[in-house]
């Protein structure tokens, strides 16, 4: 006895889109990508991805839809992605696949927040306590998430009374920044001023 297997071979993948193209931070956008040939007697499954929701700062929802008719849709939801994210639509058991470009942009910072200070005081060297502090900001957006990666510039209130450990740094992925202060050789107050690199409105001091 012979198996006969019958596969949707005149199915083809035509164009994919996102309407809309461009998207705020944390906004969404539906994709849609249009089937030739399938049907209720030969259905296909079509598969997304995006490098975005591969690396966890996008989801795609459903990420695989079974298609009978002319088009399947799944909605891009933004987690973090701030660039420009391909999305991929295959067709199961093919080689065949669509993408498109979705343009995400990056969060607007909101605000940059002392956050603290260990330890919170310092000594003049060789007088036997701590002669170094560091002080930690972080930046979030306007959703109150944190921003990653953007660069934090770092001055005193009072020029050459300290040694900054750097004077400037990125942020990590909890939006935090940490640099160091170092004292030198005159007993006086001094505070940390953190500033956004590409926003100077955005600043804030250490305690």
């Amino acid at each position: 006895m012979k198996v006969f297997t019958v596969s949707a071979t005149n199915v083809s993948l035509t164009s994919a889109t996102a309407s809309p193209a461009t998207i705020s931070s944390y906004g969404a956008s539906v994709v849609t990508v249009n089937v030739s040939g399938a049907s209720s007697a030969s259905p296909v499954t079509v598969n997304f991805s995006s490098t975005c929701a591969t690396a966890g700062k996008a989801v795609l929802s459903p990420t695989s839809i079974t298609v009978t008719g002319t088009s399947a849709s799944t909605t891009y939801q933004d987690k973090g992605c701030a660039a420009t994210d391909r999305i991929s639509a295959s067709l199961s058991g093919t080689s065949q696949q669509k993408q498109v470009d979705l343009v995400v942009a990056a969060p607007i910072a909101q605000s940059l927040e002392f956050v603290s200070a260990s330890p919170d005081k310092i000594c003049l060297a060789g007088s036997g306590c701590e002669i170094s502090s560091k002080v930690s900001f972080k930046l979030k957006d306007q959703y109150n998430n944190p921003i990653t990666n953007r660069t934090i510039s770092f001055s005193l209130d009072i020029p050459n009374v300290a040694t900054l450990g750097s004077t400037s740094l990125p942020t990590e992925a909890s939006g935090v920044v940490t640099g160091s202060v170092t004292a030198k050789a005159t007993p006086t107050p001094v505070r940390v001023r953190a500033q956004v690199a590409d926003d100077p409105t955005l600043s804030t001091v250490s305690n």
